[in-house]
């Protein structure tokens, strides 16, 4: 229950966070991730340990990391992630399954079935999310780099005109010169 409400006022004050526009830092992020992951050790610990099918939710928690952190801190990460499964194998308090109704095969299949949706929806999501970004992001880089380019174009036609004019001025000054000269 306590890692529930841990949990549940961490989410809330990135919620809050995020609700103002500035960016987060990956110090930040890396607390919350950590969090994320110690909640998860809590609860996996209480449930069957490394038995348990919802170990994979970790490789969610390490993709996340390896694509919003720097590399030193995704790995600092990775390595708290490993640390604490190592952790559910020295203290854990095992799943009785077979008081169960449904039996110990089908909850495990059951349990892998729903670990296994629960992270591959969550990495798709993610990347989807990601993938939009880039997109953007390089949409939003060639419409500048079009407008650098237009904008090069015309300073170059500007010195092509301003090159002209004085190539024009030179002779047409000495023609003014001497038609000075002529009628006076």
């Amino acid at each position: 229950l306590l890692a529930s409400v841990v949990l549940l006022a961490a989410n809330i004050q990135a919620i809050r966070r995020l609700s103002v526009p500035r960016p987060v830092g990956s110090r930040v992020l890396l607390g919350q991730l950590a969090l994320d992951v110690g909640v998860l050790s809590t609860f996996l610990l209480l449930s069957g340990g490394p038995d348990n099918p919802f170990i994979v939710l970790y490789l969610v928690h390490v993709a996340l990391g390896a694509v919003m952190l720097p590399a030193r801190f995704a790995s600092v990460l990775t390595g708290f992630v490993v640390t604490c499964y190592g952790a559910l194998h020295l203290s854990q308090w095992p799943l009785h399954l077979e008081r169960h109704a449904l039996g110990e095969p089908a909850l495990l299949v059951a349990g892998n079935l729903v670990a296994l949706t629960i992270s591959a929806v969550t990495v798709t999501y993610f990347i989807v999310g990601l993938a939009s970004t880039l997109r953007w992001r390089e949409k939003l880089l060639r419409e500048s780099q079009e407008r650098t380019a237009r904008t090069d174009r015309l300073r170059s036609v500007g010195t092509m005109a301003a090159g002209a004019a004085h190539e024009l001025n030179t002779p047409l000054s000495t023609i003014g010169l001497r038609l000075r000269r002529v009628t006076r």
